[in-house]
């Protein structure tokens, strides 16, 4: 009894896979057509349907194509264990999502009042911020004291506390970056009162002797280093230090 054919079009159609992915899968040796027509045209048997339904439920489960080929190619191979070894990796990428969605929903949090005036370098340095966050706070703590790394994370404020500073602190530096790229000079009035509420912010967090410790790391700071870690573009950075110098100065 002959087995019964489909057209490319027809198995596409029976299967919710589109011809394109059909033609996919046959240039990466997943699934070849069974038979082809005087005309040429691919033919697909039922025989390629149950190895179409096996490609599409290791797709579901994450597998890779690569792996997808390897698992067909031997008839033998073990489901079981690549089906342990496949949960390990997708634990891993649930984590990794369950960061990147923490990441996204403290950065939203952050700029909720800002949104729409918000630089995309210094939304982007935000979120790189709080992305290597831990591995800055694992390197921090072999090159400062305790007491200054407490203070850099706020140790001890409530969670409220924390994100009120974040929000604040960031909204200056977007004002600071906003005025850079205007061209306003630093001595401008409005560009040294945004320094001097920078400045006040800074100390309601460190007392004098901590800047003072935190100027004698910034000058060890070198490759794999905190300053891997850029929150402003050099050019803002650059601008930032000569309004708090000037700050400074009018202080004194």
């Amino acid at each position: 009894m002959e087995s019964k054919t489909f057209t490319v079009g027809k198995f596409a159609k029976l299967t919710g896979v589109t011809e394109r992915t059909l033609r996919y899968y046959d240039r990466k040796g997943l699934l070849a057509p069974s038979e082809y027509n005087k005309q040429g045209h691919r033919l697909y048997t039922e025989n390629d349907l149950f190895q179409l339904q096996r490609i599409l439920t290791l797709k579901y489960l994450d597998f890779s194509l690569g792996d997808i080929a390897e698992y067909l190619e031997k008839s033998g191979h073990d489901l079981k264990n690549s089906l342990a070894a496949q949960t390990g990796l997708l634990q891993q990428k649930r984590e990794h999502l369950d960061q990147v969605i923490g990441t996204i929903e403290r950065v939203q949090a952050v700029i909720q009042e800002r949104e729409n005036q918000m630089d995309s370098d210094l939304l982007l340095g935000l979120i790189h911020a709080f992305q290597r966050e831990e591995d800055q706070k694992q390197w921090m703590a072999n090159h400062m004291s305790k007491e200054l790394l407490d203070r850099m994370f706020m140790e001890g404020k409530t969670a409220e506390e924390k994100l009120e500073f974040e929000r604040k602190i960031t909204s200056i530096f977007s004002d600071i970056s906003l005025f850079y790229h205007e061209g306003r000079p630093v001595d401008d009035l409005a560009v040294q009162e945004k320094g001097l509420e920078l400045m006040k912010l800074l100390t309601e967090v460190f007392e004098q002797e901590y800047f003072d410790e935190l100027e004698g790391i910034s000058e060890g700071f070198g490759e794999g280093s905190l300053s891997q870690t850029k929150f402003l573009t050099n050019e803002v950075e650059a601008y930032l230090a000569d309004i708090l110098s000037m700050v400074r100065e009018e202080e004194r």
